[in-house]
């Protein structure tokens, strides 16, 4: 599924992912600050930063038009709980538990008085190391006044696989047992006799 009942593409979702991924350069989560927002101006507006105050909580360190209109106010600062209904924030908790931990993308479908939205967060680490920041996009469709809250009506916690090792230099390499010739031993040079 890549569009909304309405028609409206969800490529915004794809393009997030697709740039966060390419800033892995061989990690498993990239750095908050490999995340330039000039790789992704074009929807800025509907990004978000998170920022993982407790082990369940998260809170917004930035927030884009999209996300402050649909809320009604400026999120900044204020709880990732803010845009979902009471009984969705334990099931966002436990997500956003298991995007920092394992870590873990996270895709949401989200509801409610005829707003339909999507959403995925990315996480990230921060300057110490840890995975505590999260890059998220959020899209609504539909008509809705503000503030709105969604029900969750599906989620999606998939784990980041580990980077690959990087490849072997030549001196690394080492032979595969049972494919291998085995090594010839040296038995000294044969004498030699100088005939006339």
């Amino acid at each position: 599924m890549d569009r909304f009942r309405s028609g409206r593409s969800l490529s915004p979702l794809k393009q997030a992912e697709a740039y966060w991924a390419a800033r892995r350069d061989g990690d498993a989560v990239p750095l908050r600050a490999r995340i330039d927002p000039r790789g992704i101006e074009n929807i800025l507006h509907h990004c978000f930063v998170l920022e993982r105050i407790a082990p369940a909580q998260a809170r917004f360190r930035l927030a884009g038009r999209e996300l402050n209109a649909l809320a009604g106010t400026e999120l900044r600062g204020l709880p990732a709980g803010v845009l979902v209904t009471a009984p969705a924030r334990p099931i966002l908790g436990h997500l956003l538990k298991g995007m920092f931990d394992t870590p873990a993308i996270v895709e949401l479908s989200l509801a409610a008085n005829g707003v339909e939205a999507r959403a995925i967060l990315l996480p990230l680490r921060g300057d110490d190391g840890q995975v505590n920041r999260a890059l998220g996009v959020l899209l609504a469709d539909g008509p809705g006044r503000p503030p709105v809250q969604l029900d969750i009506v599906a989620h999606d916690l998939r784990p980041i696989a580990p980077a690959p090792p990087p490849p072997a230099t030549r001196a690394e390499q080492r032979p595969v047992p049972g494919l291998a010739e085995s090594p010839a031993t040296f038995r000294g040079a044969p004498r030699l006799r100088v005939v006339k």
